[in-house]
């Protein structure tokens, strides 16, 4: 730690408190089942979130590029604050979806600018143990809060945790003001849109693009729904987020420099791990596999964050950043967007717990299919900047 900048120490604690407010809300679908709410319609509350995400991305673009990342934080988590504030009261329908749709524009814009900061500040040498250490950010809520926070929401009390994610929000928002502006570009470039097709043209962009989707689809489908699968199951969906939120934790916190050291071979290893993992727990369905499970997929996932964002790092041009980051925050969006509206619409037919299964299989074949066709290429192929 002591060998990075001060200025990734504060970003560092930015995004840790936005992210409790994100890390929470996996329990707004099981918040809504409780109510009575219909699988549907909870897949409807979830995907306005991604929608509004999705639909904000050109202004992300154009808003980084003129105004900078420190500016882009504040806002996101100025938006994402007012929307929190308005779900935590649990309103009727249209009010819940504009609420979803604030919080959805806020956390689109400060996913891309946080990232995008790092990218800027950390030393080539030390990307990937930076990388590794903010994506600490995601796991220390998940480990530290939501297994309490679940607990909360099915004694009767799903607004507590709600109101704890507002208050970070707010704290995030008030320690933007520590950072350094980073990201002001002299020129405006292309949309990211029209950036699209020569990032896809080149194969190692094409495939750090894939392979952020891939990584999306690793968690998807099945953080924001096992905790309603694990009912059916008759256990409890903490078993796998804590067993999962903490082994990704340690590889991060303790391995990350392997990223920096092995670079596009860790793909393979860290994708079959995070893909088994799912595997192990959906088709065990029973606390044990879901420790198990978790962890596999823990590791995984510990793995290909600080992976994907280096290697991105890496491979983009630095007067490309902007445009080449929110593609790639597009590509992993999508998957976020599509797979849970999948999963519910399934759900509401099958269950649950029929539904992740079947998504544990597609992730070992889509590992399997990534290897042969795409990550070999990219292991062979020198850098390109």
């Amino acid at each position: 730690m002591r060998a990075l900048p001060r200025e990734f120490h504060v970003a560092f604690a930015v995004n840790m408190t936005a992210y409790v407010s994100i890390a929470l809300f996996f329990l707004y679908p099981l918040v809504l089942t409780l109510r009575g709410w219909s699988a549907p319609t909870v897949g409807l509350v979830w995907i306005t979130f991604e929608v509004a995400l999705l639909a904000g991305r050109p202004w992300n673009r154009s808003f980084l590029a003129r105004r900078g990342t420190r500016a882009g934080m504040a806002l996101g988590a100025f938006l994402m604050a007012g929307a929190i504030a308005l779900l935590v009261a649990l309103p009727p329908l249209p009010l819940m979806l504009l609420g979803r749709a604030l919080q959805g524009l806020g956390w689109g814009l400060f996913s891309v600018a946080n990232p995008l900061h790092l990218a800027r500040i950390l030393p080539e040498n030390l990307r990937g143990r930076g990388f590794g250490l903010s994506g600490l950010s995601p796991l220390i809520p998940q480990i530290l809060l939501i297994p309490p926070a679940e607990g909360l929401v099915l004694e009767g009390f799903p607004r507590i945790p709600l109101a704890v994610g507002l208050a970070c929000c707010l704290l995030a928002l008030g320690l933007t003001g520590l950072l350094r502006e980073k990201g002001l570009e002299a020129r405006e470039g292309r949309s990211f849109l029209k950036a699209l097709a020569p990032a896809w043209n080149r194969p190692d962009l094409r495939t750090i693009l894939l392979s952020g989707t891939l990584f999306a689809l690793g968690a998807a489908p099945i953080m924001p729904f096992i905790a309603n699968a694990a009912r059916e199951w008759t256990t409890t969906g903490s078993a796998f987020l804590f067993s999962s939120g903490l082994a990704a934790l340690a590889v991060r916190f303790l391995l990350g420099h392997l990223v920096d050291s092995r670079g596009a071979k860790l793909l393979l290893p860290a994708f079959s791990t995070l893909a088994l993992g799912a595997l192990v727990a959906t088709w065990g369905a029973s606390t044990a596999a879901f420790i198990v499970g978790g962890t596999l997929h823990g590791v995984g996932m510990g793995l290909t964050f600080p992976l994907l964002y280096a290697l991105l790092s890496a491979r983009t041009p630095q007067e490309e950043y902007t445009e080449i980051f929110t593609l790639f925050g597009t590509a992993v969006d999508l998957s976020w967007a599509v797979a849970p509206l999948c999963v519910s619409a399934l759900a509401g037919r099958f269950g649950y717990g029929f539904v992740l299964r079947g998504v544990g299989i597609g992730l070992v074949v889509a590992v399997a299919a990534m290897e042969i066709t795409l990550w070999r290429n990219l292991r062979e192929r020198p850098r390109a900047v």
